[in-house]
């Protein structure tokens, strides 16, 4: 007989992989209105402060310029019009990843062999009744993966994380690890390790459950053929709202923990943007 609190555990793990149930009700997508972008960057202020990397701002906010580039995506999960879960997905560009400041080497390895670079960063979750957060994580995760390996053809996707979550990144999709511990200022100096997925490695599986076999069942959860298509055909659709205009940009830096880019600025950023399809970023 089981023990209570290991089948609890079980069972909570179980769900993590079922669109069904409470997890079912949220809606996941690209903020595509001022408000999702407004959610966004206050609940992963919020959440940073609470885990103590970053101090309270003024504006309740966390965002920075790299956000600005219209090739920058913002997923959010939303309870109503609630955001309560976010990732940003940020793809190379002349003003590189942000974590080029604590692993610029290895990246510019990666880029020196053409690999065409993203990263997810500022990921953050709320609470939600009956709702495991981590069931929210690894669907921010879903549709991040997607998104760069299906509609931006992005090569690899990479982050920053803790080297307590290492395993569960690891055993969640086919990660790889790409670094020795840094130490990284951008999460008030925690120290942090860097993973990578080979987005080829994604697409071989997507075309794998396609043709009716299956990896396994976080293969099916990723790359299931009618998931997968319906998550890619609610991204396209949000694609052409899904990037705010620079008044509106200017609005949100407003007391934001930095100088704010005026538009003429923002402007420049998103020229820049428009050459991020090269390795490195640019030309």
């Amino acid at each position: 007989m089981s023990h209570p609190t290991a089948q609890r555990w079980a069972d909570e793990r179980a769900a993590w992989w079922e669109d069904t149930g409470p997890v079912g009700s949220l809606d996941f997508g690209l903020a595509t209105t001022i408000a999702d972008f407004e959610g966004a960057f206050r609940l992963a202020h919020d959440r940073y402060v609470w885990r103590r990397y970053m101090p309270p701002q003024l504006s309740g906010r966390r965002l920075g310029v790299h956000h600005v580039l219209p090739s920058t995506k913002v997923v959010v999960a939303k309870a109503g019009e609630h955001v309560v879960g976010t990732i940003t997905v940020v793809e190379d560009s002349c003003l590189g990843l942000p974590m080029d400041e604590a692993f610029g080497g290895e990246l510019g390895l990666l880029r020196q062999r053409g690999r065409r670079l993203a990263e997810g960063a500022s990921l953050a979750v709320g609470r939600v009744d009956g709702v495991p957060g981590v069931a929210i994580v690894v669907r921010l995760l879903r549709m991040a993966v997607l998104y760069v390996a299906r509609i931006a053809r992005r090569d690899e996707l990479c982050f920053v994380v803790r080297p307590r979550h290492r395993e569960f990144y690891l055993n969640l999709f086919p990660f790889r690890r790409f670094s020795e511990m840094r130490f990284y200022p951008r999460i008030g100096g925690a120290e942090v390790i860097g993973l990578r997925l080979d987005l080829r490695v994604v697409r071989a599986l997507i075309r794998v459950e396609a043709a009716g076999l299956s990896a396994g069942p976080r293969s099916k959860f990723l790359c299931g053929r009618e998931r997968s298509a319906a998550l890619t055909a609610r991204l396209r659709r949000d694609l052409p709202r899904s990037a705010l205009t620079p008044p509106e940009w200017a609005r949100l830096f407003a007391d934001a923990g930095e100088p704010a880019p005026d538009p003429s600025t923002l402007q420049v950023v998103a020229v820049l943007s428009a050459v991020h399809s090269e390795p490195g970023g640019c030309p």
